[in-house]
């Protein structure tokens, strides 16, 4: 077995277990990838802010600090992220409203394609 330690961001001191050494390639866009997505997401979410007014660094905090937050109660484990999403929508407010782009949008369709591509990548730079 190859044990891979993960010490990138927020998983440093995390561990990972694999079968095979391939699957280090497998974990790139759930990793070592992952801070360019997020800040990827953080951007788009300051820009959307700043065309309704909101200063960038006011943006860039609440953003940042609402990310944190919104990933301890994922870390805490006693709720899963689906049944985070639907504490926080309330039936006809604001945020399903959101959510509803994000599904439309086909935001896990853009997530599985991007992980597909890195990975991918990963292996053609491993030849």
């Amino acid at each position: 077995q190859l044990e891979a330690v993960t010490a990138l961001f927020g998983a440093m001191g995390t561990t990972a277990v694999f079968d095979r050494e391939e699957m280090l390639n497998e974990v790139i866009p759930y990793n070592g990838s992952l801070p360019a997505f997020a800040y990827q997401f953080i951007e788009a979410f300051a820009r959307s802010a700043e065309t309704h007014g909101i200063a960038r660094a006011d943006a860039l905090a609440l953003i940042c600090q609402t990310l944190a937050g919104s990933a301890k109660m994922v870390m805490q484990g006693d709720k899963s992220p689906q049944e985070l999403i639907a504490a926080v929508c309330s039936p006809g407010g604001t945020t399903i409203e959101g959510v509803r782009v994000f599904e439309a949008r086909g935001l896990d369709a853009i997530v599985a394609e991007a992980s597909d591509k890195a990975i991918a990548r990963a292996y053609e730079l491993g030849k």
